[in-house]
């Protein structure tokens, strides 16, 4: 305890910026047919990770490992282990 019975403040330190999900490489002269793959997977996983942060946010102040574990196996057979834990984990950090 500090003077007076008050505790003492701690150093100052600075908070790290809000984490997300982003590209920032832009990928040049690709094929027509390439360009459709990429927005098909793109849409799916995109279906993917809404479904997800549907499910995070219905299990509310209650979630735990468990559950961040079950939501992983519900997403990975349609897509990969992977991309599964890529999508949790970013629904998990919103």
């Amino acid at each position: 305890m500090g003077v007076g019975g008050l505790r003492e403040l701690a150093a100052s330190f600075v908070a790290p910026g809000p984490s997300g999900v982003a590209i920032r490489t832009r990928l040049k002269q690709l094929a027509p047919v390439d360009e459709e793959v990429l927005r098909r997977v793109g849409a799916h996983l995109g279906t993917l990770a809404s479904r997800d942060l549907k499910a995070r946010c219905r299990d509310g102040l209650g979630h735990d490992a468990e559950a961040w574990a079950v939501r992983k196996r519900e997403l990975t057979p349609a897509s990969a282990s992977r991309w599964a834990g890529a999508i949790t984990k970013a629904s998990h950090d919103q």
